[in-house]
This record gives structure tokens, C-alpha cells and sequence, in this order.
């Protein structure tokens, strides 16, 4: 998760273009896919241990507090000095962080978790068929009407059914070893060559449309070869860098908050200040620092608040 958010944070700026990080602005977004996979299997392994109103509890703990507050911050900081951050669009939806396209469907994926955690176990093909038609649904007839504009309702369900297979996908991989048996394995393996099928038929029928719907299926299915690759090289690297790394995935829904903000406001502020790189070094360092200092806020004050919670039921 920690190298899944350094990519992504390198991916959203512009100073990257250059190689070898041109590697990462062209790729990184694929970050995006890893969070989704192992948000996938921690929803599995949330619900196995909890009833749901626990399960929700934990959700809207992790998540409201943290998107309130840095979306409160970057806010507050555009009512100082809107000059130089328009093209954020910062406005009273910001202060709940809803400004970023992954909160509104990473809440779509939380509320379906239960149902598609039944459903998944009492009909495991019928699920991932019903994912994958929905997703060839959603690129078929949604994308090419509005697009990706998140900020319609109907962009927020685009973009939110084109990344439900990875999402799932997570949740067959924690699901697996439970749910899988020989029958229902040839069962789950017809449903994926149907969905290649239609793979097939729409690369027949016109390019852009296959390209639309295979290569992001394409990211769904690798997903767990790149986490993977991940494990694997994090076993191969220094012990201080793979330390970095799992502060990064210990902090990582903070800094998405908040690294998008910094990295455009000095770019847009202090471009002609500083070179490229010092800019981006700048950048994310300020962006890990906020996103620590955040979390370590928000945490004690989560932590008074279930002291005094316990002290008052006693």
C-alpha cells in the first residue's frame, strides 16, 4: 500500500514527465488498483470478525474524521488565498473532502461490502458475472454518454462501476479458500471467458470501445501479480526504505487527502522559485509531514474521546 501511494502521489503532478519518472505519471495511477484490491480483501476480513453496525462503526471511524479534517484545512487555506488553487475547485463539498473522486466511490464500495459479502458466498459465479456485466455495462453505454466527470452523479457510478471488478476481485482473492470448490471453480471460470467474450465482440464492433473495457479489465486481473511484485520487492530492498514504505501505507489515506492540494498549490504558487525537481521534493515531503501531523491529531483526539466515553459508562 505504502509503494501503491508513493506512485500514485507521483502520478499527480506534473514535474514527473520527465524520465525516469515519466515512468510514474504514465503508470502510477495504477496505485489506484492495488488500494482497491486490498481494500477488497480487508472488507472480507473486516465483516468475517464483525457484525455490520461494527463494521460500519470502524468505517466512518477511519474514514470521516480524516476527510473532514484535511478537507476542512484545504478549505480553510482557499478562503485565505484562492488566487492560485482554481483549478481544485474548492468549495463546500471540499470540506468533507468530496472533492476527490476516489471518497465518493470508495463510500459506494463500503455500504455494498455486507451484501456483496452474502452474495459472494452463497453464489460466488453469479457474482463475479453480475460484476463483470455491470462493468461492461457502465463502458458501453455510460462512458460514452457523460464520460468521466465525476462531479455529475451519474460520473460518480461511471467511474465507480468501472472499478468495482478490481474492488470484488479483492474480496474473491480473501474469499477464495471458503467459497471455492471444484464445480463452483469451472462455474467462475465460464464467467470470465464470457467476459472475454464480450471482450471479443466489442473489439469486433469498434476500437475505442475495446480499449475502454480491456485495459482496465486487463489492470483488474493483474492486480494481484503487481501486488506481488510489491511483496517481492520489498523484500529485496533496503531495510530503511521498506521502513519508509510502511509508513507510507500507515498513513496513506491522509496523505491522498491532502498531496494533490500541496503538489498544485506549489506548482501553481512557486513554479518559477524553484527548479523541477526541488519543487517535487518539496512537495511531498511538506505532504508526508501534514498528512503525520494530521493523523497523530486525529488520533489522540479519537483517543480522548473513547476515554471519556469509557469513564462516563463506568
Amino acid at each position: 500500500m505504502g509503494l501503491a501511494m508513493f506512485s500514485i502521489m507521483l502520478s499527480h503532478q506534473e514535474f514527473s514527465s520527465f524520465p525516469p519518472f515519466n515512468f510514474f505519471h504514465n503508470y502510477g495511477h495504477w496505485g489506484v488498483e492495488i488500494f482497491l484490491f486490498l481494500s477488497g480483501m480487508g472488507m472480507v476480513r473486516s465483516l468475517a470478525k464483525n457484525s455490520v453496525r461494527i463494521f460500519f462503526y470502524h468505517r466512518l471511524q477511519r474514514l470521516f474524521p480524516a476527510c473532514l479534517f484535511f478537507g476542512l484545512f484545504k478549505w480553510s487555506i482557499f478562503q485565505v488565498d484562492d488566487s492560485c488553487l482554481s483549478e481544485l475547485h474548492i468549495n463546500l463539498w471540499s470540506c468533507f473532502s468530496l472533492d476527490l473522486w476516489f471518497i465518493h466511490s470508495i463510500i459506494i464500495y463500503y455500504v455494498m461490502s455486507p451484501l456483496l459479502y452474502r452474495f459472494l458466498m452463497k453464489y460466488p459465479e453469479l457474482g463475479a458475472l453480475t460484476v463483470l456485466i455491470a462493468y461492461f455495462l457502465s463502458h458501453f453505454f455510460l462512458t460514452p454518454i457523460v464520460g468521466y466527470n465525476w462531479r455529475s452523479p451519474i460520473g460518480v457510478l461511471t467511474w465507480t462501476l468501472g472499478r468495482l471488478p478490481v474492488f470484488v476481485f479483492g474480496m474473491f482473492f480473501a474469499l477464495f479458500p471458503k467459497i471455492i470448490y471444484k464445480q463452483r471453480l469451472y462455474m467462475c471460470l465460464g464467467a470470465f471467458i464470457f467476459a472475454v467474450l464480450l471482450v471479443i465482440i466489442a473489439k469486433m464492433i469498434e476500437l475505442p470501445l475495446w480499449i475502454s473495457c480491456f485495459l482496465p479489465l486487463c489492470t483488474a486481473l493483474g492486480t494481484p501479480v503487481m501486488v506481488i511484485g510489491c511483496i517481492i520487492l520489498l523484500s529485496r530492498i533496503p531495510v530503511l526504505f521498506r521502513h519508509f514504505c510502511f509508513f507510507t501505507g500507515s498513513i496513506s489515506l491522509e496523505l491522498y487527502l491532502i498531496h494533490e492540494f500541496v503538489i498544485w498549490s506549489l506548482y501553481l504558487k512557486a513554479y518559477n522559485l524553484y527548479n523541477n525537481m526541488l519543487l517535487l521534493l518539496v512537495a511531498i515531503l511538506l505532504s508526508f509531514v501534514l498528512a503525520y501531523v494530521g493523523k497523530t491529531i486525529l488520533n489522540r483526539i479519537l483517543v480522548s474521546i473513547t476515554s471519556s466515553n469509557d469513564k462516563n459508562v463506568r
